[in-house]
């Protein structure tokens, strides 16, 4: 039934969070934050997380261009932990954009999941991120060999949830929607918006979040999606 496969990319296959608190806690000694009132790296993390997701929601209701985002970025980390903008160190920004994406750390499972699906199904990613910086994160975590695809949201216009995104997506692939299926950890940019342009969605869902969405397939583990299909 099934010919095509797409995944996000970030907390789906590329583990985000690891990958980005081993770059801040390596950034918060090089740009010694404590000198500007960072009370420690764990501090600083948790409140990028926060800053970091403010700034993506910005972006994604059009608030913010890819520009703006990457210049005010650590300006709403910095408030997060109620410390003025004027105290972000130059080049903070530029560091973080330059090392995480060369990390390489990936969701337990996936290469194993990766070389299962192979050479049964044509693989794609579908990601809100830049084109620049999610290929070098496939590429960092040797894992852009087993795609034939790569949409981003800056490769097209639209962003997930929009419909737009996964038309382009399929049409990139020559993909048919009823012989498609999604796979991603955000219930309604990657499975109820896939649902709604006729892709079967999958949630991976790890931590269980509660939810009241009437699914087609959950899993907990990657290696889960050999029994959906």
């Amino acid at each position: 039934m099934y010919k095509h496969i797409f995944f996000d990319l970030d907390e789906t296959l590329w583990d985000y969070y690891a990958n980005a608190s081993a770059v801040l806690q390596r950034l918060y000694i090089e740009f010694d934050l404590v000198a500007v009132g960072v009370e420690n790296a764990d501090v600083f993390t948790q409140a990028f997380y926060r800053g970091n997701n403010l700034a993506w929601h910005k972006f994604d209701i059009g608030e913010f261009s890819k520009e703006t985002l990457r210049l005010n970025r650590f300006a709403l980390v910095f408030a997060e932990m109620n410390l003025p903008a004027t105290a972000v160190p130059d080049g903070l920004e530029g560091a973080f954009v330059s090392l995480c994406p060369r990390e390489g750390r990936l969701i337990e499972g996936t290469i194993e999941l990766l070389e299962y699906l192979k050479p049964k199904y044509t693989l794609h990613i579908i990601t809100n991120g830049f084109n620049g910086t999610q290929a070098l994160k496939m590429e960092s975590a040797g894992i852009d060999q087993y795609f034939a695809t790569l949409t981003t949201s800056e490769s097209n216009g639209s962003r997930k949830p929009m419909p737009e995104i996964y038309e382009y997506a399929l049409a990139s692939a020559g993909a048919a929607a009823s012989q498609s299926m999604m796979v991603g950890d955000k219930i309604e940019n990657d499975v109820l918006a896939a649902e709604r342009v006729g892709i079967h969605g999958v949630y991976y869902n790890p931590h269980s979040h509660p939810h009241t969405e009437k699914l087609r397939f959950e899993i907990k583990d990657l290696l889960e999606l050999k029994e959906v299909l």
